[in-house]
């Protein structure tokens, strides 16, 4: 007897066989993810790396000296956009809220993101720890500058600095900049006028312009106009001496015994929960990079201070600055008075 195309055996028939074909499809799935195939190739478009600072900074440069080499290992566009604002909270603000993709990545330095989290913290929108920490790059020192037609060395300043009040530049309230300058007013027993900029190469300007008597920054930001003679160094902040610039004192041979540095890290930071195998590639690369002979000889070009550290060592050195400058934040709301009314946040 002929069995009719719509009967109810004929119609489980074709219920077992597609169940069947989902089933070796799902197990072919399995397979591919199991072994890496199929997945979405990382990166896929261009890496957008954000600053949040201007263009030539001690967060930007170690980046730019590093860009041929990243795309070249990644395969890939690596852009760097400077977002200035807020002495660098706009930036970290931006890549803490954008997707957990690997696409858009934070050059910056976790203590500097750790003051501006407490001091403007009604701005904030970021929580340096819960940032993904990728790979840190390089290590910096603190450097006070002048003209050289103002003072061509330290003790030229302090005794300026004892007849009246010096105008000092900075790279924003409550940055590691600020934190040095209201230091080294408790160093000398003097008060600054303290005036900000954004970013490091914009209070450089203001120096070159005799603008300010005097400006608080960092070597890798202000090297080559060091080496040129276009500023003079008068005190590099360290307990040790710059190997690029060894002629330049330091506190404890001034006489200021009670002084501690800061660890300055310059590195790349994710947004939070950034999946682990692109944290692992991004770390990879950007190792591969670092290392490479002729990114240590721009870098010693450069004055940068090569400093790797993988995820885990970056992240750790983060917990550090945490405890470390938590004592450092009433020093710098101690500082507030000294805003005239033109300097203010608005």
């Amino acid at each position: 007897m002929e069995k009719k195309e719509g009967s109810p055996r004929v119609h489980c028939r074709v219920w077992v066989i597609a169940l069947c074909s989902l089933w070796s499809l799902g197990l072919i799935s399995m397979f591919l993810i199991e072994h890496g195939i199929g997945e979405e190739t990382y990166p896929r478009q261009t890496i957008k790396v954000i600053c949040g600072y201007a263009p030539g900074g001690s967060s930007e440069r170690p980046v730019r000296l590093l860009l041929p080499l990243l795309q070249k290992h990644l395969r890939q566009n690596v852009m760097i956009e400077n977002l200035t604002g807020a002495g660098g909270v706009l930036a970290a603000n931006k890549v803490f809220s954008s997707p957990p993709d690997g696409y858009t990545l934070l050059t910056g330095q976790p203590g500097t993101l750790i003051l501006l989290e407490k001091y403007l913290s009604e701005i904030v929108r970021y929580r340096t720890k819960d940032l993904t920490h990728i790979y840190n790059i390089a290590q910096d020192d603190f450097v006070l500058l002048s003209h050289p037609e103002v003072f061509q060395t330290f003790e030229e300043f302090l005794g300026a600095a004892r007849k009246r009040r010096l105008r000092a530049a900075i790279s924003g309230w409550g940055t590691h900049t600020h934190l040095y300058i209201v230091m080294l007013e408790e160093m000398i027993g003097q008060k600054f006028i303290i005036v900000p900029f954004e970013g490091g190469r914009v209070s450089i300007a203001a120096l070159l312009g005799k603008h300010v008597d005097i400006v608080g920054t960092f070597i890798s930001t202000s090297y080559p106009i060091i080496r040129s003679g276009t500023v003079k160094p008068l005190m590099v902040f360290s307990d040790r001496r710059h190997p690029t610039l060894s002629q330049i004192p330091i506190p404890g041979e001034m006489g200021f015994r009670d002084f501690t540095p800061f660890d300055y890290h310059t590195g790349i930071l994710g947004p939070p929960q950034l999946p682990g195998d692109r944290i692992k590639i991004l770390e990879g690369i950007f190792d591969q990079a670092v290392k490479e002979p002729e990114f240590y000889e721009k870098a010693k070009e450069a004055g940068v201070d090569v400093y790797p550290l993988n995820s885990k060592e970056y992240l750790a050195e983060t917990e550090k600055q945490y405890s470390l400058l938590k004592k450092y934040i009433k020093v710098l709301k101690g500082a507030e008075d000294q805003k005239t009314p033109i300097h203010r946040e608005k």
